[in-house]
C-alpha cells in the first residue's frame, strides 16, 4: 500500500472493539478536566460530541495493520494516531478542540507539518471523505480545509504533499 514507512503492530480486534466504543462517547471527567486545564476558551467540554458514525472499514483495515506508525509515497506522509494512549485519535480529536471547531471531523494522522487528516463524517457513508486542515487553524470555512480524496484508500495512493492542496 505504501512505498515507505515504519510500521507498528497492527491493533487487535478486541482493540478495536474498545476504540470503536470509547470513540463514541462524551469527554469523561478527567478529559474535561485536562481540556479545562488548558485554559483556552472553548464551550463546556463535558457536552462534546464526537463523530458517531461507523468507523469505515478501510480505516479499521489500516489500525489492523498498523496501530500507529508512520507511512507514505512520494510528499504523502502519514503519522497514524494509535487507538488509544498520548497520540490516540481520542486525545488528539480532544486536545485539540475538534469538537468545537470541526464538528463531525475525526483526525486519523498528521502529515508530518501540523496537518491533520480527517474524515468529514457529517454525511451517511460507508467511506468518508479525507480532507486536511492545520492543526492550528480548523474549521468548516472553504479556506479551512481541502479535500483530500473521497476515500481513504484514495487518501493513501496519492503522492502530493496534503499542504500544497490546503494552502495552493
Amino acid at each position: 500500500m505504501f512505498a515507505d514507512g515504519r510500521r507498528q503492530a497492527g491493533a487487535s480486534p478486541e482493540t478495536l472493539a474498545i476504540f470503536e466504543r470509547r470513540l463514541r462517547v462524551p469527554p469523561d471527567n478527567d478529559e474535561v478536566a485536562a481540556i479545562r486545564a488548558m485554559n483556552v476558551p472553548v464551550p463546556d467540554p463535558s457536552g462534546w460530541r464526537l463523530p458517531d458514525r461507523p468507523l469505515p472499514e478501510s480505516y479499521l483495515s489500516l489500525l489492523r495493520y498498523s496501530d500507529g506508525g508512520e507511512c507514505g509515497g512520494g510528499e504523502r506522509w502519514f503519522q497514524l494516531f494509535r487507538t488509544s494512549g498520548p497520540v490516540g485519535v481520542r486525545e488528539m480529536t480532544l486536545s485539540y478542540h475538534v469538537p468545537v471547531y470541526m464538528p463531525g471531523a475525526l483526525p486519523f494522522a498528521f502529515n508530518g507539518s501540523g496537518i491533520f487528516y480527517l474524515f468529514d463524517m457529517r454525511g451517511r457513508a460507508d467511506e468518508y471523505p479525507v480532507i486536511a486542515a492545520s492543526a492550528g487553524a480548523l474549521g468548516w470555512e472553504p479556506d479551512e480545509y481541502a479535500l483530500v480524496a473521497p476515500t481513504l484508500a484514495e487518501a493513501c495512493r496519492g503522492t502530493t504533499n496534503i499542504g500544497d492542496l490546503l494552502y495552493g
